[in-house]
């Protein structure tokens, strides 16, 4: 499966910019869909000033790329987010797949150089599982032939790791070629809690370049 094409920008590395503060904006324009038909308003109040001057670059962008069709920057940061399928497809995740793919991809070509091995990558591959039941996975990767998958997850509301312990064992990537990308997981204690029990890597977004090298890294030197 090909992967996805970039998403570009006419000032900027579009994912790039919108990342940092997407974990936080998103959740907000998921839940306006979901209970008010994408209409949204924001308080930033309470933001640092640094941090308000982050959420209007961000909300700039947003419009300016059609992610919005209405918005008001002001005392409070107020709109509508679009009802096209592309941009509402965009905000409940694909972004987080674009991210992950676009810089899997760079990481992933540059260890398969240093080790001097062929490599490939797939995008939204199907495969089934023993009982028949068919699961989509993200990325997938080999490099020489050692093949690795990775899977990303954005809603707050997600808890089923175990669900990802059965596919990456079916798979036969436990414990040192699974990675799960979970963009709302902040906490540094809970990441290595969920790793203790499932023996998978898991890392936020942030830490997705820095956890990927690592479990390549481990593949093959251990």
């Amino acid at each position: 499966a090909k992967c996805k094409e970039k998403i570009t920008h006419p000032n900027a590395h579009f994912i790039d910019d919108i990342h940092p503060l997407a974990k936080m904006m998103f959740p907000l324009a998921e839940k306006a869909i979901a209970e008010n038909d994408g209409k949204f308003s924001y308080n930033p109040k309470k933001l640092p000033a640094e941090q308000r001057e982050s959420v209007q670059k961000v909300m700039l962008i947003l419009k300016q790329c059609g992610i919005f069709s209405e918005v008001t920057i002001f005392n409070t940061y107020s709109g509508m987010v679009s009802t096209a399928t592309r941009v509402r497809s965009f905000i409940s995740g694909l972004w987080l797949e674009l991210f992950s793919q676009q810089h899997g991809i760079e990481i992933i070509s540059e260890k398969a150089k240093q080790l001097n091995l062929p490599y490939e990558v797939l995008c939204n591959v199907k495969v089934a599982d023993k009982e028949g039941v068919q699961h989509e996975i993200d990325l997938m990767f080999s490099i020489g032939e050692k093949v690795f998958a990775i899977e990303q997850k954005s809603g707050v509301n997600f808890f089923d790791y175990d669900r990802y312990r059965l596919l990456a064992e079916y798979l036969h990537l436990i414990p040192d070629r699974f990675m799960l990308v979970n963009s709302t997981l902040l906490d540094k204690d809970a990441t290595k809690c969920i790793t203790y029990f499932y023996r998978y890597y898991i890392c936020n977004s942030a830490d997705y370049v820095s956890t990927l090298s690592a479990m390549i890294d481990k593949a093959f030197n251990s």
